[in-house]
């Protein structure tokens, strides 16, 4: 059992020995010569539960033998593990020692900013997994199988196969998934009459560029319950990643028809123009009412195409401006919610009809203008006045001179300065895109201690995510703690990545 004490320290040098250098004795060696036996001889010596040490493995990890597969390199941050020394060999990155009750041992080995735009798989691997994903559209987990019969001595990383098949797939379906549905709809069309299609190709790129299809059992639909059409899109959530409009009717008994439907290229006045123009090629009138999404292309091409129809959108709804005054008065002031707001407007204007969609909106649109004007400057407000009433908070702001509005702020509570100074070796770094109530980019720095347990120890509400705005969040940790981590973990924003070489200079 390796039992080595808190002053000793472990090199593995190109013989494949491990020796024990203690300053008050010479007498622990280990030797790992790959024998039958692979036995170990140590010094019965104690360790603390806080002894670290730094095991130097640049330049002579790759010499080792079998003898070792028993061990396992434990790689935090990345869930990750090695089974053999000749696999962390192949790797730039933090590692974890664990050999039998040897625990808690810091392996730091030579590494660049960890990031996956580092990491790259043999060209070999990566025209498998392309011939895998186009040709056979196999899964994550068939493939990994397969690689790893085929490629036994190369780790692939879970996040770099999904990346490349991802690239792939796309890759796959621009080209050829598009081609394939105009393929078949124009077969039907010529087996089948009553099917309606038309579509356009791009000259410049040859690709699709929209596509509009109607079956006969639409068509028919479309016929007996024009009076009253409805439209709307999805924005790229199909596998072709073009965006989707739908028409739809409502027969007599209220329920609904789908009765067109197009792929486009764009949501712009003259593509809404060439749909409505390809309705009217088919069902040769126009309908009575057409009611939309408010979108402008959309309004413009029924004004042109659609004469006579009347446009039913919310656009059209108005609320009496006392009634708006009330919704902003129960927003902004009482932060009530939809349900409650509607029980006090139908009795306070009984004969006024409220839409839900219209209550949700006015609601949205003061509780955002509340959140820009107040929260945010709350916020500072607060960070201000912990600065003042207790020594150790760091507060770094910026306004915006235009708008007059907080651009940035970085902050640190006398909580947080400790953590980074103790285990400032290591620092990552990551973002959430505005998913708090500011609706800014967060930024969040943590460090890692001996037992492995992170630390928030910094954060950052910022306006942007670019070169300039971080170059400035770096520059406000060197105004607290003024030395450079060792390592610095990023997400391989290109942003972050410039403004590390710009302010941490000698970071990895």
């Amino acid at each position: 059992m390796i039992q080595p004490n808190s002053n000793e320290e472990i090199i593995l040098s190109s013989n494949n020995e491990i020796t024990l250098l203690n300053n008050s004795n010479n007498n622990g060696e280990i030797n790992l010569n790959g024998n039958d036996s692979n036995e170990t001889t140590l010094p019965d010596n104690n360790i603390q539960s806080s002894d670290i040490n730094e095991i130097d493995l640049e330049n002579s990890i790759t010499n080792t033998t079998n003898s070792f597969s028993p061990q396992t390199i434990a790689i935090p941050f990345v869930e990750q593990v090695f089974e053999t020394w000749d696999d962390l060999s192949e790797q730039e990155m933090i590692g974890i020692l664990h050999q039998n009750d040897l625990v808690g041992m810091r392996v730091i080995i030579k590494c660049n900013t960890y990031a996956t735009k580092n990491r790259t798989l043999p060209e070999t691997v990566e025209r498998e997994i392309c011939f895998y994903t186009a040709e056979g559209n196999l899964n994550a987990t068939i493939q990994r199988r397969l690689l790893s019969a085929k490629f036994p001595n190369i780790t692939i990383y879970p996040r770099d196969l999904q990346n490349l098949m991802q690239k792939y797939k796309v890759a796959d379906r621009q080209e050829n998934d598009a081609s394939n549905l105009l393929r078949q709809l124009l077969t039907k069309k010529t087996e089948e009459p009553g099917w309606e299609v038309f579509w356009e190709i791009n000259r410049e790129t040859k690709s699709l560029d929209k596509v509009f299809w109607m079956s006969p059992e639409q068509v028919q639909p479309w016929m007996t319950y024009h009076d009253i059409i409805l439209n709307d899109n999805t924005h790229k959530t199909n596998q072709f990643n073009m965006p989707r409009s739908l028409f739809t009717a409502v027969d007599n008994h209220f329920r609904t028809h789908l009765v067109a439907q197009a792929l486009v290229n764009d949501e712009t006045k003259e593509t809404y123009k060439w749909l409505l123009t390809s309705t009217l090629q088919v069902i040769n009138y126009t309908p009575r009412v057409f009611i939309t999404d408010s979108d402008p292309g959309m309004n413009a091409a029924i004004d042109s195409q659609y004469s006579g129809c009347n446009t039913y959108a919310t656009k059209n709804r108005t609320l009496p401006e006392t009634v708006e005054r009330e919704i902003c008065f129960y927003t902004a002031e009482g932060n009530l919610n939809a349900t409650i707001q509607r029980r006090l407007l139908s009795a306070k204007f009984p004969n006024i009809t409220i839409y839900p969609r219209d209550l949700q909106n006015l609601m949205q649109k003061y509780k955002v203008a509340d959140r820009q004007e107040n929260d945010a400057s709350n916020l500072l407000r607060q960070l201000l006045t912990k600065k003042t009433e207790e020594p150790g908070w760091e507060v770094f702001w910026e306004i915006n001179r235009e708008t007059k509005s907080l651009d940035k702020v970085f902050w640190m509570s006398p909580e947080q300065v400790q953590p980074w100074m103790t285990y400032h070796d290591i620092i990552l770094n990551d973002n959430t895109h505005k998913t708090n109530q500011f609706n800014m980019p967060r930024s969040l720095f943590t460090a890692v201690d001996n037992h492995f347990r992170t630390h928030l120890v910094a954060q950052a509400l910022v306006n942007d995510e670019t070169k300039e705005t971080y170059k400035w969040l770096l520059t406000s940790t060197l105004q607290v703690i003024n030395y450079t981590p060792r390592v610095f973990i990023t997400d391989s924003d290109p942003g972050m990545n410039a403004a590390i070489d710009s302010q941490y200079s000698g970071v990895l």
